[in-house]
């Protein structure tokens, strides 16, 4: 392949299995801004139109304040991981649940995007067919549903509102297209009205300016076969169509064709010169100045006389409100395909989206700061010119999807304040799939036992592999395209009180046919465990087992586990630090390794545990057991640490070993516990 400069901040380099793993927090911060990133090895170009929906605050706080009793939705999926994206402090988001609910919708199946072989070249038809399908998924669900959370103050979710056909999405991105149809053989003239949720812009095969691309996108004649009910027969008829009401969001879709490529040739912007050295900031400077083909703001208005729509493109905003004259549109987000013929795979989809100087979608607009534009690419988050927003090189940067959104509407209603829609009913009112046996592993809470901000309950989780890990070639290396995937199998939570009652034992219920290996070993899960119809235990819904962690993390409880990290991100879920403590580090010396749970009870406790599989009952007791023998020991300091180097001194002596835990090295730490 012909190779070119781009700037490095649009490359799609591969993501590192650190980032993966969360041993570290990428934390990104621009003029005391604390912007989200999103990753993710499944179907990764997704999230550029997730970060997209993330920044329009009608959706952001929809979202989040509507809770549905139905398993599959998006909806409340979204909810999640936008509640998740707000908390994350900086620390990079997977949108595990909602791709895997995503990928359980026969109808999202059907539309042919989560094909294994899928390849980088049909990004852009990809994208557009994702967004079609959630913006109609999440207005069925809207339309349809009745929320659990029935105080909801928005209109759009209750029950009154079916009727209208009302949603959320129609309120944001709703528009009305009128088709007339006039039969050339019996001049009768029909009119139907349809609503639409975008448009797709039409290219010409030769260089045009974007206000006629998209005035003749959205007004259109030819001529063609329709149906003629006068007639009683298809008939060749004159066909015009016309945009009547405007949408508050505009989306335009870019479709990818030969057409498109080579109009996107023809429509360049030249900035070769511009970055012939490879130096970003002679782009950066005087950016606003450089020539353009997208703008940034638009003027929408319907010509009476002709019945079209008409359209004036400026190539800044700042002097540019709305009048009688039209409506006002600003760019908000534009969705890329960025060609990189040096990484892997060679195209990805990167968003530029207009943040708010607050850094985040729910604060109110201040008007004394300009938005600027960030440039997300899965785990990188940077400021970028405005020139780089809209540049166009049909060698490595094309327009996927353009939101253009409207100035001053006085169509949108208020957002009311997000409300949390997830109750303590997720604990108590909930029937199990399976019919479990009558001796339940786990006791339920009672109404005077629902946690209180510090109170204190031991969790673990047992998983399964859905999949194996994949590798690629490139050069010299061999590449993790994506790593091994795991499902949530089981978790287990105790009280920190009554004898650290189990009052949670969920098995996960997953088609046992896309489990590719229990780890029984480790997880101490057998096939038919998660199975309702076999399962004797009590398995429930991932998203009502998620629901409880919820509720408890929202009520301030502190989870006390082993290797908590690695449980809530096969959770995907996110727990403030504060609320979390994990004896894999209370037992731990920096550049050593970490202490197994089974290593730490032998020691400190005395108690085998894992002898012959893991159960996370016994395992979350025993972490909740070490943390209590760790306030006993952890004073004074210097003795603490005595003991931990001692403990990690016998470790390495014995290769960390329980069954070699006897003898003079079980009586130099029994030596040392007694000074305490």
């Amino acid at each position: 392949q012909t190779l070119y400069w781009i700037p490095q901040i649009f490359f799609g380099e591969m993501l590192s299995l650190v980032y993966y793993s969360h041993t570290s927090s990428l934390l990104f911060f621009f003029e005391d801004l604390l912007l989200i990133t999103l990753f993710s090895f499944l179907f990764r170009y997704i999230n550029s139109l997730l970060q997209t929906l993330y920044w329009i605050p009608q959706i952001h706080a929809f979202c989040q304040s509507i809770l549905y009793r139905e398993e599959l939705t998006i909806t409340d999926e979204l909810g999640f991981l936008f509640r998740t994206m707000d908390l994350a402090s900086g620390t990079p988001c997977e949108p595990r649940n909602f791709l895997t609910t995503l990928q359980k919708m026969p109808t999202a199946q059907n539309i042919g995007i989560f094909e294994e072989d899928v390849t980088e070249t049909s990004y852009p038809k990809l994208i557009e067919k994702v967004q079609a399908y959630l913006l109609d998924r999440i207005h069925k669900e809207c339309t349809t549903l009745n929320p659990v959370n029935k105080n909801t103050k928005w209109p759009q979710a209750k029950e009154i509102k079916k009727k209208t056909n009302n949603s959320i999405i129609d309120d944001v991105f709703g528009s009305t297209m009128k088709t007339v149809n006039n039969c050339m053989h019996c001049k009768n003239a029909t009119q139907i009205s349809t609503r639409h949720l975008s448009y797709n812009l039409s290219f010409p095969s030769t260089p045009s300016s974007f206000a006629t691309v998209l005035r003749n996108s959205l007004s259109t004649a030819s001529n063609t076969h329709a149906w003629c009910e006068n007639c009683g027969s298809f008939q060749m008829s004159h066909q015009r169509k016309e945009v009547t009401t405007l949408p508050n969001i505009l989306v335009l879709n870019c479709p990818s064709s030969q057409m498109s490529e080579d109009f996107w040739e023809s429509v360049s912007d030249d900035a070769s010169a511009l970055w012939a050295d490879g130096n970003r900031n002679n782009m950066i400077d005087n950016a606003d100045s450089r020539p353009h083909w997208i703008p940034f703001t638009i003027q929408l208005s319907h010509d009476s006389k002709t019945e079209k729509m008409q359209v004036k493109e400026f190539s800044s905003n700042k002097s540019v409100t709305s009048t009688s004259e039209g409506t006002v549109y600003v760019l908000t987000s534009v969705i890329s395909c960025v060609t990189d013929w040096a990484s892997v795979p060679n195209r990805h989809l990167v968003s530029q989206i207009r943040v708010k100087p607050s850094g985040h979608p729910m604060t109110k607009d201040d008007k004394s700061q300009d938005p600027g534009w960030y440039l997300f690419n899965d785990y990188q988050v940077l400021p970028i010119s405005q020139f780089e927003a809209v540049h166009v090189d049909h060698k490595w940067k094309v327009p996927c999807i353009l939101y253009y959104t409207q100035l001053n509407s006085t169509s949108l209603k208020p957002i009311p304040p997000i409300t949390n829609p997830v109750g303590d009913f997720s604990l108590f009112h909930e029937r199990p799939l399976s019919k479990p046996s009558t001796d339940l592993s786990f006791k339920p809470l009672t109404i005077d036992e629902i946690p209180k901000p510090g109170t204190l309950v031991a969790i673990d989780t047992e998983y399964v592999r859905t999949s194996e890990e994949v590798l690629r070639n490139q050069g010299q290396r061999r590449v993790v395209i994506r790593p091994m995937q795991f499902s949530l199998a089981r978790v287990s939570v105790l009280r920190s009180w009554d004898n650290f009652e189990p009052f949670i034992d969920d098995y996960i219920s997953i088609d046992e046919s896309t489990i590719q290996d229990y780890l029984t070993q480790y997880s101490g899960v057998h096939s038919g465990d998660l199975d309702p119809t076999r399962s004797k235990h009590y398995v429930t819904t991932l998203k009502q087992a998620c629901l409880k962690l919820r509720y408890l993390a929202d009520q301030g409880t502190i989870f006390v586990g082993h290797g908590l990290q690695s449980d809530f991100t096969i959770i995907n879920m996110f727990v403030p630090k504060e609320q979390i403590i994990d004896t894999v580090d209370l037992y731990y010396i920096e550049g050593n390794r970490r202490i197994s749970l089974k290593f730490l009870a032998i020691t400190l406790l005395n108690v085998n545990i894992q002898a012959e599989t893991h159960d996370s009952i016994e395992d979350a007791k025993t972490a909740l057991l070490l943390y209590y023998r760790y306030l006993e020991l952890k004073d004074p300091v210097e003795e603490f640490e005595d003991l931990l180097r001692l403990i990690y001194e016998v470790g390495q002596a014995i290769e960390w070993k329980v069954e070699l835990y006897t003898g003079h090295v079980k009586e130099l730490i029994d030596e040392k516990l007694k000074q305490f």
